[in-house]
């Protein structure tokens, strides 16, 4: 019932859901899934963001990412391993 009528809800509804917390964790893990040195950056942290801007704020609020320019965010230690488990979790291979 949640998916076909949104607005009936609330945002505190809306970050409870299931679907909205399996996007938000799957958001993360393309962000990692995608993500690139930027300025002499050995560590692959940046990555553009294309996603939806509450999950994005969600992640800074839970400091998996640090912070957003216009187009990309860096992730956090927190992000990254969180990321990592994530893909093990769904078995999705990660960069070698």
């Amino acid at each position: 019932e949640f998916l076909n009528n949104p607005l009936r809800y609330t945002m505190a509804d809306l970050k409870s859901n299931p679907t909205y917390q399996a996007i938000k964790e799957l958001s993360l893990a393309l962000i990692y899934l995608t993500r690139f040195g930027n300025r002499g950056d050995e560590t692959l942290r940046t990555s553009w963001i294309g996603y939806d801007r509450e999950i994005i704020h969600d992640l800074i609020e839970e400091e998996m990412l640090r912070g957003r320019s216009r187009y990309q965010t860096t992730l956090s230690d927190e992000g990254i391993e969180k990321a990592q488990q994530i893909l093990k979790k769904y078995k999705i291979p990660d960069w070698e």
